[in-house]
């Protein structure tokens, strides 16, 4: 008997031949099949042999037979598509809130470490993904996909180079409503005038209603919203925090226990010290991470450096420091520590003046590489002084028996 092309010979041990001559149809069939293979295995287990391998043989029969039927092109049982398959398999310019992986409707955020892609679309939020993330992560900087409509546009002001979105906006030409200029509201729109005249008066951002203007990246269809996750905005919040600590984390790690535990609210009136400590102490020290997190990740590399002499003969170090994407302002009394790439020297200084940009750093080593301009790097040293002086005074007020009324 043939079974999908394949033929099966004499077994020895059964005697049972399967070729073109024998047929099976029907239940008869099968009935007398069965029937003689009990009759010869009982025939064969008096003689002294194990009945086993019949279901052995049976059962290659059906493992043989399932394979051959799932590489049938033919076969029209295939198995339903898992809707989870999909997300396994999703390109690398996958929005990472909702999964969307159209190119026209997504960008890549900019930022300092983050290089992740958000589409334009809102789910079941009232804001964009794109703007919530840039909103949350305080980033500024985005760039369009390759493959988009624009292709790899930069997107920054034609006048002065400006890439922060959320001052940039667009003017028509005066004769030609086709024809746009990506400018920032400062007087950049003036600058611009050359051989194309703008219309200046009518000139809007590029962000409106909590998401970017259409014309620039599309909003998802109706097919691209129906094959995403519908992620409401406070898991979004809950993945955005997660990414300050954990940049490579998915949308699977939210569900481990410990991640999503939230402190304790507060209260407008507190029984005692120690309950106002319990409440309070846990907030002072997310702040207090959060600094410091916020400082590590202002490390600028690729500085150029001017030495100079200061009274004290000590080593000064003058550089500027490229515009980073935060809101985060350097003032004289800050630390730093300034270090070569090429070499393990680093030395740690206080900053003394900013003038114009440049920031002048004195080291508190008198070893440092002054043959050396180029290839150098930033750090911004973070210390826990105030975030420790609260928690003692809070430590202190918990202890004292008089702190609290009896009211």
């Amino acid at each position: 008997m043939s079974i999908s092309g394949t033929q099966y010979e004499e077994d020895d041990d059964f005697n049972l031949v399967f070729d073109g001559s024998s047929q099976l149809s029907g239940h008869d069939g099968a009935e007398s099949f069965i029937g003689q293979s009990q009759s010869q295995s009982q025939s064969q287990s008096s003689q002294g042999f194990d009945p086993e391998p019949r279901d052995f043989l049976l059962s290659d029969l059906a493992d043989d037979s399932a394979k051959l039927s799932i590489d049938d092109p033919n076969n029209s049982a295939a198995p339903e598509t898992d809707p989870d398959f999909e997300l396994e398999f999703l390109p690398e310019h996958a929005c990472s809130y909702c999964q969307v992986h159209n190119p026209a409707c997504v960008v890549k955020c900019n930022g300092p470490n983050c290089k992740k892609w958000f589409c334009n679309g809102r789910g079941v939020t009232s804001i964009s993904h794109i703007v919530h993330h840039l909103v949350r992560s305080k980033h500024k900087q985005v760039s369009l996909h390759p493959r988009g409509p624009l292709a790899d546009t930069t997107i920054e002001c034609f006048v002065c180079g400006n890439k922060n979105i959320f001052s940039l906006g667009f003017a028509h030409a005066v004769d030609n409503d086709e024809i746009v200029v990506l400018v920032c509201r400062d007087n950049c729109v003036q600058q611009a005038a050359g051989t194309v005249r703008w219309d200046q008066e009518n000139w809007k951002a590029l962000i409106e209603d909590w998401s970017i203007v259409n014309w620039l990246v599309s909003v998802p269809t109706a097919e691209d919203t129906e094959r995403s996750l519908a992620l409401p905005s406070q898991q979004l919040t809950k993945l955005e925090e997660l990414w300050k600590t954990n940049p490579s984390a998915k949308l699977e790690d939210l569900e481990r226990p410990g991640v999503d535990d939230e402190p304790l609210p507060v209260l407008l009136r507190y029984d005692s010290p120690l309950e106002y400590q319990t409440i309070f102490g846990p907030l002072i020290r997310l702040e207090s991470e959060d600094d410091r997190r916020l400082k590590e990740a202002l490390t600028q590399s690729g500085v150029s450096v001017k030495w100079d002499l200061g009274l004290n003969k000590r080593r000064i170090a003058c550089f500027q420091l490229p515009r980073a994407d935060t809101d985060l302002r350097l003032v004289p009394g800050d630390e730093l520590c300034l270090r070569y790439d090429n070499t393990n020297w680093k030395a740690t200084g206080h900053v003394i003046r900013i003038m114009s940009d440049e920031v002048a750093l004195e080291l508190r080593s008198a070893n440092a590489p002054v043959d050396r301009t180029e290839g150098f790097a930033v750090d911004f040293v973070w210390k826990s002084t105030s975030y420790d002086r609260m928690l003692t005074a809070m430590k202190a007020f918990s202890r004292k028996k008089t702190a609290m009324s009896d009211y």
